[in-house]
């Protein structure tokens, strides 16, 4: 036999629970709606796609980035990207993850950047923000 009082927490519970699978859902549903999460996730190939290719290149070069990612932060870590809504964070339910192959590169965080410069100096690779 339970005591009254539980009752209360376990429908308390099961309503905050509720609450946060639909806000997910609306959340997943803009952005699908709004085709932030393809383009997301394309940045993110587009970017693994010249890291792999300037790590293959010989010597120096300096890369602007033409897509606008101004509304989204980046995370370059080891052997991949990830592309998140800035307004989200890093908890973005639909980032766009991808890897690249060659040697892994320092973390790098950029967010909400104007425009995208990749440098390679030698065998470094760095990301900023112009």
């Amino acid at each position: 036999m339970q005591k009254s009082g539980t009752l209360v927490y376990k429908a308390l519970i099961t309503l905050i629970l509720s609450a946060i699978i639909v806000a997910s859902f609306v959340t997943v549903g803009n952005q699908y709606g709004s085709a932030e999460a393809p383009h997301k996730q394309a940045v993110a190939n587009d970017l693994a796609l010249i890291l792999t290719e300037m790590q293959a290149m010989p010597g120096d070069l300096t890369l602007a980035y033409g897509q606008d990612v101004s509304r989204y932060g980046i995370l370059l870590s080891g052997n991949s990207i990830l592309i998140y809504s800035a307004g989200l964070g890093r908890t973005d339910i639909i980032a766009g993850k991808a890897a690249f192959n060659g040697k892994p590169l320092p973390q790098t965080l950029i967010e909400r950047p104007s425009s995208l410069i990749i440098i390679k100096k030698g065998d470094a690779i760095t990301l900023s923000s112009a």
